[in-house]
């Protein structure tokens, strides 16, 4: 059984479709962690094909912000204004099945969370400090998260406790039985590690193996269609550049 895993696709139609169309004809599911708006031009446009496809789906902040169970008054200005154009554009369904999305799932012995699986609601950011906490906090043996829109995973060794943090090359990561691993799969919509192309993943649980992926789109539509919005221009700047 093969999963393809997205996360942080931010109302961006054009990577969402172009990588869920890849997806399916590879893999059995598709899990997305969280994030499906904010930030892009097509909020709605984005959860209609998630819900629609029956993706197995998590809450991210920027869906407990437009749902009203945070308050995005924490969040920075044009996160802030992307989370009210979102509210203006979704539909009433699509907001039912944001209510209803959970804060993580566990699927076959691997477990999927938006941001943490420390304190999970807390939305904090994945880092060398609280790691130790992450992994005791994992009840699995693999983890899947994204929310900082950078891909990297950390390995902990069963043995002494080492827990080593890496960024992806163009290996495919083998999973050890002897180690647990949190792996963030990085932004589809948004991606922030100075490059353009859509990221996601896609694990194998037969061979227990996951190979990080990044596939072009058509940026400069997203980009457009940004600019074209009441979306703060400087979104469009930051996709344009990767950060």
């Amino acid at each position: 059984m093969k999963i393809g895993i997205i996360s942080d696709i931010h109302g961006n139609y054009e990577a969402l479709s172009v990588v869920t169309n890849y997806l399916e004809r590879f893999c059995d599911q598709i899990f997305c962690l969280g994030d499906i708006v904010g930030y892009g031009p097509d909020p709605e446009k984005c959860v209609t094909l998630i819900r629609e496809n029956g993706y197995k789906t998590i809450a991210g902040n920027h869906e407990y912000a437009v749902i009203d169970r945070i308050d995005y008054n924490y969040f920075h200005k044009m996160a802030k204004e992307s989370i009210k154009y979102s509210k203006d554009q979704l539909s009433k369904k699509n907001l039912n099945y944001l209510k209803s999305l959970p804060l993580s799932i566990m699927f076959n012995g691997v477990s999927f969370c938006h941001a943490s699986f420390y304190k999970t609601s807390s939305w904090i950011y994945l880092n060398d400090v609280n790691i130790k906490d992450q992994f005791e906090c994992l009840q699995t043996p693999v983890g899947f998260l994204g929310h900082t829109h950078l891909p990297l995973y950390y390995r902990k060794d069963v043995d002494d406790y080492f827990v080593n943090r890496e960024e992806f090359g163009s290996d495919i990561l083998k999973i050890n039985d002897e180690s647990k691993y949190i792996i963030n799969v990085g932004s589809l919509g948004q991606p922030r590690d100075e490059q353009t192309k859509a990221t996601f993943g896609i694990y194998d649980f037969a061979s227990k193996e996951f190979k990080l992926e990044r596939m072009d789109y058509n940026i400069d539509r997203t980009l457009k269609k940004i600019r074209y919005t009441t979306l703060p221009a400087e979104l469009a700047t930051r996709l344009s550049m990767g950060k």
